[in-house]
C-alpha cells in the first residue's frame, strides 16, 4: 500500500489551479485522528438529514385510483339535480 501524505496531494492539486483549499476538509477517522475528506463527502449532520428528507418529494401510501371512480363517476347511482329540477318544472 502506498501512502501519499496530505501536502503532497495539496500540491498536486495546487500545481493545477485547482482551489486546494475548499476542496479538502479535516475529520475524525475510525481510528480518532485526523484524516483528510474531499469536499462533499464529509459527516451530514443531524440539521442536513432532516433538510434532505423534507426536500423529498411525497410519496403515496396507497395506490391513487382514477376521479372517475366511486363519487364522481359517470355510473354511479347519484341523482342528478339539474335534470330533477327540470323535470318537477315541467309539472
Amino acid at each position: 500500500m502506498v501512502k501519499i501524505s496530505r501536502s503532497d496531494i495539496h500540491r498536486h492539486f495546487a500545481d493545477r489551479g485547482y482551489p486546494v483549499e475548499r476542496m479538502f476538509g479535516e475529520d475524525i477517522g475510525a481510528d480518532n485522528l485526523p484524516q483528510g475528506v474531499i469536499h462533499g463527502a464529509e459527516r451530514a449532520t443531524d440539521a442536513v438529514l432532516a433538510q434532505r428528507r423534507a426536500d423529498m418529494p411525497l410519496k403515496p401510501k396507497a395506490i391513487q385510483r382514477p376521479c372517475d371512480v366511486g363519487l364522481f363517476s359517470d355510473d354511479s347511482e347519484q341523482l342528478d339535480l339539474v335534470s330533477w329540477f327540470t323535470e318537477q318544472s315541467e309539472d
